[in-house]
């Protein structure tokens, strides 16, 4: 029997069950993980104007830091968003659930 989630309904029940019903935001996850991996590298690389700016960065490179924390932010609420729709992720802070009967001793 499949559990129910107040927010989510029925407990997801497999991988394409998940894939069907969460597709979408999964897949900004990996557009998020992919923005964030081209930034990064952006932010990195050599740069004449950076070695000039009186800050340290350009005001492109700049951005592109100030881009990478928006993403980690929009991330991390995706997944905490996730988390709490499925019962699958565990969001930073909170023990992960588990199975009836683990850590169990007989009397």
């Amino acid at each position: 029997m499949a559990t129910q989630h107040p927010i989510a309904g029925p407990a997801p029940t497999g991988v394409t069950d998940l894939r069907q019903r969460y597709g979408d935001r999964f897949q900004r996850l990996q557009a998020l993980e992919d923005a964030l991996k081209y930034r990064r590298a952006r932010a990195t690389a050599p740069c004449e104007d950076c070695a000039a700016a009186p800050v340290g960065r350009c005001d492109d490179h700049g951005r592109d830091v100030d881009l990478i924390g928006e993403y980690e932010q929009a991330a991390c609420r995706l997944i905490t968003e996730l988390g709490a729709m499925t019962g699958l992720i565990c969001p930073r802070g909170r023990p992960t659930p588990q199975p009836r009967g683990a850590g169990e001793t007989g009397s």
